[in-house]
Protein backbone atom coordinates (compact mmCIF):
# COMPACT_ATOMS: atom_id res chain seq x y z
CA UNK A 1 0.00 0.00 0.00
CA UNK A 2 0.92 3.29 -0.90
CA UNK A 3 1.02 6.25 1.82
CA UNK A 4 -0.48 9.46 0.52
CA UNK A 5 -1.63 13.11 2.31
CA UNK A 6 -5.31 13.80 2.23
CA UNK A 7 -5.33 16.88 0.34
CA UNK A 8 -7.51 18.31 -2.23
CA UNK A 9 -5.31 17.25 -5.32
CA UNK A 10 -4.93 13.93 -4.10
CA UNK A 11 -9.05 13.43 -3.29
CA UNK A 12 -9.71 11.76 -7.19
CA UNK A 13 -6.85 9.80 -6.82
CA UNK A 14 -8.12 8.26 -3.49
CA UNK A 15 -11.62 8.20 -4.85
CA UNK A 16 -10.57 5.95 -7.91
CA UNK A 17 -8.16 3.87 -5.58
CA UNK A 18 -11.54 3.14 -2.90
CA UNK A 19 -13.83 2.20 -5.94
CA UNK A 20 -10.99 -0.02 -7.71
CA UNK A 21 -9.79 -2.08 -4.44
CA UNK A 22 -12.75 -1.46 -2.07
CA UNK A 23 -10.76 -0.55 0.72
CA UNK A 24 -8.63 2.30 2.31
CA UNK A 25 -6.46 2.61 5.21
CA UNK A 26 -6.56 5.97 7.65
CA UNK A 27 -5.28 7.47 10.88
CA UNK A 28 -7.91 7.73 13.80
CA UNK A 29 -6.64 9.47 17.34
CA UNK A 30 -6.25 5.43 18.69
CA UNK A 31 -4.83 3.55 15.92
CA UNK A 32 -5.31 3.34 11.72
CA UNK A 33 -7.30 1.47 10.56
CA UNK A 34 -8.13 -0.30 7.47
CA UNK A 35 -11.75 0.07 6.39
CA UNK A 36 -14.50 -0.91 3.73
CA UNK A 37 -17.87 0.29 3.12
CA UNK A 38 -20.22 -1.07 5.21
CA UNK A 39 -22.30 -1.92 2.04
CA UNK A 40 -19.19 -3.48 -0.29
CA UNK A 41 -19.37 -7.23 0.64
CA UNK A 42 -16.50 -7.60 -1.75
CA UNK A 43 -15.22 -5.48 0.02
CA UNK A 44 -15.21 -6.63 3.36
CA UNK A 45 -14.14 -9.85 2.53
CA UNK A 46 -11.26 -8.34 0.97
CA UNK A 47 -10.23 -6.94 4.44
CA UNK A 48 -10.88 -10.13 5.91
CA UNK A 49 -8.43 -11.77 3.47
CA UNK A 50 -6.06 -8.97 3.74
CA UNK A 51 -6.06 -9.23 7.35
CA UNK A 52 -6.11 -13.02 7.75
CA UNK A 53 -8.80 -12.31 10.17
CA UNK A 54 -11.23 -15.14 11.20
CA UNK A 55 -14.55 -14.35 9.88
CA UNK A 56 -15.84 -14.80 13.19
CA UNK A 57 -14.35 -11.76 14.38
CA UNK A 58 -16.72 -8.74 14.20
CA UNK A 59 -15.58 -5.27 12.62
CA UNK A 60 -16.22 -1.99 14.17
CA UNK A 61 -17.69 0.61 12.37
CA UNK A 62 -16.38 4.36 12.04
CA UNK A 63 -18.97 7.00 11.51
CA UNK A 64 -18.77 10.91 11.04
CA UNK A 65 -22.29 11.60 13.02
CA UNK A 66 -24.72 10.28 15.30
CA UNK A 67 -27.06 9.94 12.65
CA UNK A 68 -25.78 7.77 11.10
CA UNK A 69 -25.25 5.70 14.16
CA UNK A 70 -28.65 5.37 15.05
CA UNK A 71 -29.46 4.31 11.70
CA UNK A 72 -26.93 0.87 12.26
CA UNK A 73 -28.72 -0.08 16.00
CA UNK A 74 -31.81 -1.63 16.67
CA UNK A 75 -32.30 -0.50 20.48
CA UNK A 76 -35.10 -0.24 23.00
CA UNK A 77 -35.56 3.04 25.25
CA UNK A 78 -33.60 2.60 27.66
CA UNK A 79 -30.45 2.09 25.39
CA UNK A 80 -31.26 5.00 24.03
CA UNK A 81 -31.12 6.93 26.93
CA UNK A 82 -28.08 5.33 28.05
CA UNK A 83 -26.49 5.95 24.31
CA UNK A 84 -27.43 9.47 23.69
CA UNK A 85 -25.38 10.29 27.25
CA UNK A 86 -22.35 8.51 26.05
CA UNK A 87 -22.34 10.26 22.60
CA UNK A 88 -22.77 13.41 24.19
CA UNK A 89 -20.13 12.75 27.17
CA UNK A 90 -17.63 11.23 24.77
CA UNK A 91 -18.30 11.48 20.89
CA UNK A 92 -16.26 11.98 18.61
CA UNK A 93 -13.42 10.35 20.93
CA UNK A 94 -12.02 6.57 21.50
CA UNK A 95 -15.05 4.86 22.59
CA UNK A 96 -16.48 2.39 21.20
CA UNK A 97 -20.56 1.42 21.94
CA UNK A 98 -21.59 -1.88 20.69
CA UNK A 99 -25.96 -2.90 20.53
CA UNK A 100 -28.18 -4.86 18.57
CA UNK A 101 -28.30 -4.40 15.06
CA UNK A 102 -30.22 -3.72 12.13
CA UNK A 103 -30.82 -6.87 10.09
CA UNK A 104 -29.34 -4.91 6.98
CA UNK A 105 -26.18 -4.91 8.31
CA UNK A 106 -23.89 -7.99 6.84
CA UNK A 107 -23.09 -11.09 9.62
CA UNK A 108 -19.41 -10.04 7.79
CA UNK A 109 -19.68 -6.85 10.10
CA UNK A 110 -21.17 -8.53 12.86
CA UNK A 111 -19.52 -11.26 12.78
CA UNK A 112 -22.65 -13.59 13.37
CA UNK A 113 -23.25 -11.65 16.31
CA UNK A 114 -26.34 -9.50 14.90
CA UNK A 115 -24.14 -6.41 17.70
CA UNK A 116 -22.61 -4.02 15.97
CA UNK A 117 -19.78 -1.56 17.91
CA UNK A 118 -20.09 2.05 16.40
CA UNK A 119 -17.84 5.00 17.27
CA UNK A 120 -16.86 8.53 15.80
CA UNK A 121 -13.40 9.21 15.86
CA UNK A 122 -11.59 12.28 16.58
CA UNK A 123 -9.06 12.90 14.38
CA UNK A 124 -9.32 15.05 11.41
CA UNK A 125 -8.16 13.26 8.42
CA UNK A 126 -10.23 9.69 9.62
CA UNK A 127 -13.77 12.35 9.79
CA UNK A 128 -12.44 13.62 6.24
CA UNK A 129 -12.58 9.81 4.82
CA UNK A 130 -16.05 8.98 6.79
CA UNK A 131 -17.26 12.17 4.96
CA UNK A 132 -16.44 11.27 1.51
CA UNK A 133 -17.27 7.55 1.83
CA UNK A 134 -19.86 7.29 4.20
CA UNK A 135 -19.92 4.68 7.71
CA UNK A 136 -16.62 2.27 7.11
CA UNK A 137 -16.25 -1.16 8.75
CA UNK A 138 -12.62 -0.61 10.11
CA UNK A 139 -10.39 -3.24 12.54
CA UNK A 140 -6.46 -2.46 13.18
CA UNK A 141 -4.47 -2.18 9.92
CA UNK A 142 -2.30 -4.99 10.65
CA UNK A 143 -1.84 -8.71 9.66
CA UNK A 144 -4.49 -10.44 12.98
CA UNK A 145 -3.37 -10.58 16.12
CA UNK A 146 0.01 -8.87 15.08
CA UNK A 147 0.95 -5.07 16.53
CA UNK A 148 -1.44 -2.19 16.37
CA UNK A 149 -0.08 0.36 13.33
CA UNK A 150 0.04 3.71 14.53
CA UNK A 151 1.94 5.15 11.85
CA UNK A 152 1.59 4.97 8.44
CA UNK A 153 4.58 3.57 8.17
CA UNK A 154 3.67 0.96 10.16
CA UNK A 155 0.81 -0.12 7.99
CA UNK A 156 2.96 -0.01 5.13
CA UNK A 157 5.18 -2.48 6.82
CA UNK A 158 1.73 -4.75 7.30
CA UNK A 159 0.73 -4.93 3.41
CA UNK A 160 3.92 -3.95 1.41
CA UNK A 161 2.75 -5.21 -1.66
CA UNK A 162 -1.31 -4.79 -1.37
CA UNK A 163 -2.89 -1.84 -3.69
CA UNK A 164 -4.38 0.96 -1.94
CA UNK A 165 -3.72 4.28 0.05
CA UNK A 166 -2.58 4.99 3.77
CA UNK A 167 -3.81 8.33 4.49
CA UNK A 168 -1.03 9.90 5.77
CA UNK A 169 -1.99 11.01 9.54
CA UNK A 170 1.37 11.01 11.58
CA UNK A 171 1.69 9.22 15.06
CA UNK A 172 -1.95 8.88 16.57
CA UNK A 173 -2.53 10.76 19.95
CA UNK A 174 -3.20 7.76 22.26
CA UNK A 175 -1.63 4.83 19.93
CA UNK A 176 -3.83 2.18 22.07
CA UNK A 177 -7.53 1.02 20.95
CA UNK A 178 -10.65 2.47 22.28
CA UNK A 179 -12.62 1.30 24.93
CA UNK A 180 -15.03 -0.76 23.83
CA UNK A 181 -18.99 -0.81 25.60
CA UNK A 182 -21.36 -2.97 25.27
CA UNK A 183 -25.36 -1.30 25.96
CA UNK A 184 -27.70 -3.78 27.20
CA UNK A 185 -31.43 -3.91 26.63
CA UNK A 186 -32.17 -2.64 30.36
CA UNK A 187 -29.40 0.46 29.29
CA UNK A 188 -27.06 -0.75 31.45
CA UNK A 189 -23.71 -1.28 30.29
CA UNK A 190 -20.56 -3.97 30.16
CA UNK A 191 -16.89 -3.08 29.76
CA UNK A 192 -15.64 -5.64 26.49
CA UNK A 193 -12.02 -3.79 26.58
CA UNK A 194 -10.82 -1.18 28.50
CA UNK A 195 -9.24 2.16 26.82
CA UNK A 196 -8.32 5.78 27.48
CA UNK A 197 -11.93 6.37 28.89
CA UNK A 198 -12.39 4.43 31.98
CA UNK A 199 -14.90 3.09 34.27
CA UNK A 200 -14.93 5.90 36.31
CA UNK A 201 -14.78 8.63 33.26
CA UNK A 202 -18.25 6.55 32.41
CA UNK A 203 -19.96 6.39 36.04
CA UNK A 204 -19.48 9.78 36.17
CA UNK A 205 -22.13 10.01 34.05
CA UNK A 206 -24.53 8.12 36.02
CA UNK A 207 -23.84 5.12 33.92
CA UNK A 208 -24.76 1.88 35.16
CA UNK A 209 -22.52 -1.23 35.14
CA UNK A 210 -23.81 -4.92 34.41
CA UNK A 211 -21.09 -7.81 35.34
CA UNK A 212 -20.19 -10.02 32.62
CA UNK A 213 -21.01 -13.64 33.55
CA UNK A 214 -20.00 -15.20 30.77
CA UNK A 215 -16.44 -13.60 28.94
CA UNK A 216 -18.76 -12.51 25.64
CA UNK A 217 -18.01 -14.33 22.35
CA UNK A 218 -17.87 -12.93 19.19
CA UNK A 219 -17.06 -8.84 20.40
CA UNK A 220 -14.10 -6.94 19.56
CA UNK A 221 -11.46 -7.17 21.69
CA UNK A 222 -12.00 -10.46 23.18
CA UNK A 223 -8.88 -12.74 21.85
CA UNK A 224 -6.61 -14.33 24.03
CA UNK A 225 -3.75 -13.03 22.34
CA UNK A 226 -4.05 -9.83 20.27
CA UNK A 227 -1.35 -6.78 19.47
CA UNK A 228 1.48 -9.53 19.99
CA UNK A 229 4.91 -9.06 18.40
CA UNK A 230 6.75 -11.57 16.15
CA UNK A 231 9.37 -12.45 18.72
CA UNK A 232 7.85 -13.52 22.35
CA UNK A 233 6.94 -11.62 24.72
CA UNK A 234 7.08 -12.95 28.12
CA UNK A 235 5.93 -11.77 31.58
CA UNK A 236 8.19 -11.30 35.05
CA UNK A 237 6.68 -12.05 38.37
CA UNK A 238 8.80 -8.98 39.88
CA UNK A 239 8.63 -11.36 43.63
CA UNK A 240 10.04 -14.26 42.09
CA UNK A 241 13.48 -12.17 41.20
CA UNK A 242 16.15 -14.17 42.93
CA UNK A 243 19.63 -15.25 42.20
CA UNK A 244 18.72 -18.58 39.90
CA UNK A 245 16.15 -16.44 38.45
CA UNK A 246 19.15 -14.08 37.31
CA UNK A 247 21.46 -17.25 36.87
CA UNK A 248 19.22 -18.22 34.10
CA UNK A 249 19.35 -15.37 31.70
CA UNK A 250 23.02 -15.24 31.67
CA UNK A 251 23.90 -16.07 28.06
CA UNK A 252 20.42 -15.79 26.55
CA UNK A 253 19.41 -13.34 23.87
CA UNK A 254 16.37 -11.04 25.25
CA UNK A 255 15.37 -7.56 25.04
CA UNK A 256 13.47 -5.82 27.44
CA UNK A 257 10.65 -3.54 27.77
CA UNK A 258 10.57 -1.93 30.68
CA UNK A 259 8.29 0.12 32.62
CA UNK A 260 9.16 2.52 35.92
CA UNK A 261 12.52 0.61 35.75
CA UNK A 262 11.51 -2.38 37.01
CA UNK A 263 13.89 -4.76 35.53
CA UNK A 264 16.65 -1.92 35.02
CA UNK A 265 19.02 -4.91 36.82
CA UNK A 266 18.99 -6.71 33.72
CA UNK A 267 19.14 -4.02 31.41
CA UNK A 268 23.65 -4.72 30.66
CA UNK A 269 22.49 -8.56 30.68
CA UNK A 270 20.16 -7.83 27.79
CA UNK A 271 20.97 -7.26 23.68
CA UNK A 272 18.16 -4.18 23.74
CA UNK A 273 16.57 -2.18 27.18
CA UNK A 274 13.36 0.12 25.92
CA UNK A 275 11.78 1.71 28.46
CA UNK A 276 8.19 2.99 28.01
CA UNK A 277 8.11 5.20 31.05
CA UNK A 278 10.86 6.13 33.77
CA UNK A 279 8.74 7.58 36.31
CA UNK A 280 5.09 5.97 36.22
CA UNK A 281 3.68 7.69 33.46
CA UNK A 282 1.04 4.98 32.14
CA UNK A 283 0.03 7.54 29.51
CA UNK A 284 3.37 8.01 28.47
CA UNK A 285 3.82 3.92 28.39
CA UNK A 286 0.57 3.31 26.58
CA UNK A 287 1.47 5.82 23.91
CA UNK A 288 5.07 4.06 23.63
CA UNK A 289 3.96 0.37 23.35
CA UNK A 290 3.23 -0.56 20.38
CA UNK A 291 6.69 1.14 19.21
CA UNK A 292 8.22 -0.42 21.38
CA UNK A 293 7.55 -3.74 20.08
CA UNK A 294 7.47 -3.43 16.91
CA UNK A 295 11.17 -2.00 17.52
CA UNK A 296 12.28 -4.76 19.48
CA UNK A 297 10.70 -7.49 17.29
CA UNK A 298 12.82 -5.98 14.38
CA UNK A 299 16.15 -6.79 16.18
CA UNK A 300 17.57 -10.01 15.01
CA UNK A 301 19.42 -11.09 17.78
CA UNK A 302 16.53 -11.24 20.36
CA UNK A 303 15.12 -14.54 21.21
CA UNK A 304 12.34 -13.14 23.34
CA UNK A 305 11.34 -9.39 24.57
CA UNK A 306 10.89 -9.54 28.65
CA UNK A 307 8.21 -7.12 30.25
CA UNK A 308 7.49 -6.31 33.52
CA UNK A 309 4.33 -8.02 34.96
CA UNK A 310 2.42 -5.61 37.71
CA UNK A 311 3.16 -2.02 38.62
CA UNK A 312 3.66 -0.49 42.06
CA UNK A 313 0.67 1.63 41.74
CA UNK A 314 -2.92 0.96 39.99
CA UNK A 315 -5.59 3.27 38.51
CA UNK A 316 -7.40 3.11 35.26
CA UNK A 317 -4.29 3.35 32.33
CA UNK A 318 -1.89 0.62 34.29
CA UNK A 319 -5.30 -1.47 34.12
CA UNK A 320 -5.23 -0.69 29.91
CA UNK A 321 -1.13 -1.32 30.00
CA UNK A 322 -1.50 -4.69 31.99
CA UNK A 323 -4.70 -5.59 29.24
CA UNK A 324 -2.47 -5.45 27.04
CA UNK A 325 0.98 -6.77 27.92
CA UNK A 326 -1.41 -9.63 29.15
CA UNK A 327 -2.86 -10.09 25.55
CA UNK A 328 0.47 -9.27 23.78
CA UNK A 329 2.29 -11.78 25.50
CA UNK A 330 -0.70 -14.21 25.40
CA UNK A 331 -0.60 -14.47 29.56
CA UNK A 332 2.91 -16.34 29.37
CA UNK A 333 5.66 -15.58 31.86
CA UNK A 334 9.27 -16.26 31.70
CA UNK A 335 10.20 -19.63 33.63
CA UNK A 336 13.96 -19.61 34.89
CA UNK A 337 13.33 -23.16 35.08
CA UNK A 338 12.15 -23.56 31.42
CA UNK A 339 13.85 -21.39 28.92
CA UNK A 340 11.72 -22.88 26.39
CA UNK A 341 8.32 -22.15 28.25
Amino acid sequence: MKIIDFIRDNVSLIKDSFEKVGYISFPTETVYGLGSSIYNEDGLEKIFELKKRPNTHPLIVHVSDKESAFLLWDLLLPQKFTIQRLIDSFWPGPLTIIAKAQKHLSLKITGQSREVGIRIPNNREALEVLKLFGPLAAPSANQFGHISPVTAEDVQEEFPLEEGFIIQGGKCLYSIESTVLRVLESGDVQMIRPGMISIFDITLKGIHWSEIQKSPERLPGQSIQHYSPRKPLKMVKNHEIDSDYKKSLQNQKFGIMDFNQTLKEFKNSALEYYSLSENDNYQEALEKIYSALRYLEKIENIDFILCPEGFKTKNSLSDVLHDRILRASAGKYYDPNNRDS
